[in-house]
């Protein structure tokens, strides 16, 4: 079933968090701007990268950030937190942490997220040949006038 069908039949959620395994592309092409739409989503970075952030960017999604993954740099919710209930969790290598204003990265607009990719992905292919691993990371989305 589409994504947009989902969406269609059950309205928008808060927060949507794709990760499919290199499918995001087929599930977010289905969005449009005509229908309801999370205010929050993520998906996990892949090839497809900056297609998705313009797509996003098409349809409404104003502010991005690119989130690293993985226990290690997942950041402890916020308490008091600012999107929902505070939960005394810590986060595992299997959970994607804190999402919407609980993030505590910089939203960037479309021009400076891509300029932002330029540079991190020189980074990553330094950081690469030396050796280091990079792990994974996802990039958020918010839609415009999202509280």
């Amino acid at each position: 079933m589409p994504l947009s069908t989902l969406v269609q039949r059950h309205g928008a959620s808060r927060y949507l968090k794709i990760d499919i395994e290199g499918f995001e592309k087929a599930a977010l092409s289905t969005l449009t701007k005509d229908l309801p739409l999370p205010q929050y989503l993520s998906f996990e970075v892949n090839l497809d990268r900056n297609d998705l952030i313009s797509m996003m960017s098409e349809i409404g999604y104003d502010a991005f950030q690119l989130v690293r993954q993985g226990k290690p740099f997942l950041t402890a919710q916020p308490n008091p937190a600012r999107e929902g209930d505070f939960a005394d969790i810590e986060f595992n290598s299997s959970m994607s942490g804190c999402f919407g204003r609980d993030l505590e990265g910089e939203w960037l607009d479309l021009e400076a997220m891509t300029a932002f990719l330029e540079t991190f992905d020189a980074e990553a292919a330094e950081a690469i040949a030396r050796g280091e691993r990079r792990g994974w990371h996802d990039v958020h989305c918010r839609l415009q006038g999202a509280d």
